[in-house]
């Protein structure tokens, strides 16, 4: 996500500074629609009006950005809502911040679901660090993510439809140390196709990592009313 996490990033920092390479102008357009959730909001909100907010924003046309920032944001109402309701409006909208339903990705080529994974992947694999895409190997394969966990290599290959991962990984792995293996598909592999030293997941799939570090995660948004927080957002433009 350009640099910018929603399980470790500071929303009011990243209103106020961008990220490495992004415009102001940019930072505004990501800054506009999150003021506007919170200056619909009367400063007492009632769970139902903040459900109608989010639910507002599911299905439609937000930049993902906008929709993770969105996610960041809902932090704040934990203190008034609980947990459990905040989680529950969280997992409404992390299939457009992240990955939609399976079926979908007819619309999208192998190469761009790698640039959606780079995009989102501190927060799909926190304690990963991603080294690039498409790492070519001494066979002449390129491994479709390189990542590592220390000091060992993570690999993921990535597939639409039908199509197996296992193979290439299987292949890949015998030029590495002790590898973690991933495989990413559209739709559950069979479980006769499956390996025990693969793990895998379906795109959909990845929200639920998402959802399980945004539970686990520490509660850091600042305290106050919504009145405050919007001002705090408001004053983050460059104009």
């Amino acid at each position: 996500m350009e640099g910018w996490s929603v399980l470790s990033g500071d929303l009011l920092h990243f209103f106020a500074h961008g990220v490495p390479g992004m415009s102001a102008a940019h930072r505004d357009c990501i800054a506009l629609p999150v003021w506007s959730f919170l200056h619909r909001l009367p400063p007492e909100p009632a769970f139902e009006q903040l459900f109608q907010e989010v639910a507002q924003r599911c299905g439609t046309c937000y930049y993902p950005l906008e929709l993770k920032a969105i996610l960041s944001l809902l932090d704040f109402f934990r203190g008034r809502f609980g947990d459990f309701s905040i989680l529950s409006l969280q997992k409404m909208l992390l299939p457009y911040a992240y990955f939609l339903p399976m079926g979908t990705y007819r619309r999208y080529s192998e190469r761009q679901l790698q640039v959606r994974m780079m995009d989102s992947f501190s927060d799909l694999f926190p304690t990963y660090r991603l080294l690039g895409q498409e790492y070519l190997l001494p066979d002449g394969g390129r491994v479709d993510l390189l990542a590592m966990e220390g000091d060992r290599a993570v690999l993921f290959e990535l597939k639409l439809g039908d199509a197996d991962p296992t193979p290439q990984l299987e292949r890949y792995a015998r030029m590495f140390q002790d590898p973690i293996l991933i495989g990413v598909t559209e739709k559950a592999l069979p479980g006769a196709l499956c390996r025990p030293h693969v793990t895998y997941y379906t795109y959909h799939s990845l929200n639920d990592l998402v959802l399980e570090h945004l539970r686990e995660r520490q509660f850091r948004m600042p305290g106050g009313d919504l009145t405050q927080l919007r001002e705090l957002v408001l004053s983050c433009y460059s104009y």
